[in-house]
């Protein structure tokens, strides 16, 4: 099986939030596929990204062959990784098509490989954790956490029912991978989880919902605080929700697109059309954008996490502030009280307080003759008007934004 020595790494983000695109079901080479990727490296040229999630079904009809396969020219790196905006690393996970050729370890392979590719699968299942937003560096007091977990979902169903897929997707392997699964979650400790795999849970589109994932996967979801679960498989963009925080999204739709429809009862939004998603995760809230071909915005839904943000040091002063700013309405009879024993003991400090009250008078004499001074010296300097350097910023017309506005010296 893949080697998972490597198969968890965390990346310090210097800034304050993450940003990334979401797209799956990308391995059809004709123009929607080209259309949805130049959509989205415009958006990441006007919104910077940190990673791309890759959620599978990469390569009709049946996958690679090995990691040398003319396909990855043709179907990926010309269409996604060539493109300037989108040269971030691409996380990467196996759907159905991507088994049929019996080389699912192609990707893993490639990863390890191929150096110059934005590719990224170090295993067939793996975790990618982020930390972002510390007040003293990644690593210091106050930074969250966003931990990306990436699945096999055709190994976690053995398969689907798939017959090509059965000799490479066993049991035992099976067995595997939800071990593996049920240990990162109970000792996750991030503030946001979000879980990556092909299949989704539930959904109203063609395939409908995933009977074993949501027999065994989604209870993990909910017990272990998941925020999100992100997939394709169905060529479509769908939002469904259970209503308690965790978030169902699809979008599967990054080169194929379905016809069919199905009610559901967890359906917050779906839409036939080709796309991606962009995702944003802050410290308070993930936004999540279902994105069209052509850049329009289908759908947008903010969340909160479902496990409470740790606090940051500037939080902690900007409240210890409020505190002193704010007396107690309880505490107004012993500030009262205090103002009287201090009445009664001015007689006592008056004497000790005259020389070093008629010094501090004298300087702030002579400091104001000084500033007067000063100010009449630079009034009687002669200023060219058409000395740019002096010019107000009245004068810089309202509205534009700051990277526009010329140096004035």
């Amino acid at each position: 099986h893949a080697d998972r020595s490597n198969s968890h790494f965390t990346t310090c983000v210097q800034k304050p939030s993450l940003s990334f695109l979401a797209v799956g079901d990308t391995g059809e080479p004709a123009e929607p596929q080209r259309r949805v990727a130049a959509q989205m490296a415009l958006s990441a040229v006007r919104n910077p990204i940190d990673f791309l999630l890759l959620l599978g079904d990469c390569f009709y009809p049946t996958g690679v062959k090995s990691m040398d396969d003319p396909q990855w020219n043709s179907t990926y790196e010309v269409v996604y990784a060539q493109q300037q905006s989108l040269k971030v690393p691409h996380y990467a996970v196996n759907g159905n098509h991507d088994y049929y050729n019996k080389a699912p370890l192609a990707g893993v392979e490639r990863s390890h490989y191929s150096m110059s590719s934005t590719w990224r699968m170090p295993s067939l299942w793996y975790t990618r954790e982020f930390l972002f937003d510390g007040n003293l560096g990644c690593e210091g007091y106050g930074s969250v956490s966003a931990l990306f977990v990436f699945l096999d979902t055709m190994v976690l169903t053995e398969g689907d029912g798939h017959q090509r897929a059965k000799s490479t997707c066993s049991p035992e392997k099976a067995h595997e991978h939800w071990m593996w699964l049920k240990k990162v979650l109970s000792e996750a400790t991030a503030e946001w989880i979000i879980v990556v795999g092909h299949h989704p849970v539930y959904s109203a589109g063609e395939h409908a919902d995933q009977t074993q994932l949501v027999k065994e996967l989604d209870p993990l979801l909910v017990e272990h605080g998941v925020d999100l679960y992100i997939s394709g498989h169905d060529h479509d963009m769908e939002m469904l929700s259970n209503g308690k925080g965790l978030t169902y999204a699809i979008a599967g739709s990054g080169s194929k697109l379905d016809n069919i429809q199905v009610s559901h009862k967890k359906l917050v939004f779906q839409k036939l059309e080709y796309g991606f998603t962009s995702l944003q995760v802050n410290r308070s809230h993930l936004e999540i954008k279902w994105m069209s071909q052509t850049g329009g915005v289908l759908h947008k839904h903010v969340q909160t996490p479902r496990k409470l943000p740790k606090t940051t040091v500037n939080d902690e002063i900007r409240e210890e502030e409020t505190k002193q700013l704010h007396t107690d309405p309880t505490d107004l009879g012993n500030v009262q009280a205090g103002v009287k024993q201090g009445q009664q003991n001015d007689g006592q400090v008056k004497t000790y307080m005259v020389g070093p009250v008629v010094l501090f008078g004298l300087i702030a004499v002579f400091g104001l003759m000084a500033v007067t001074v000063g100010r009449k010296f630079r009034s009687e300097r002669s200023v060219d008007p058409e000395n740019t350097a002096f010019r107000s910023m009245e004068d810089v017309s309202p509205g534009r934004p700051v990277h526009e506005l010329q140096d004035l010296t």
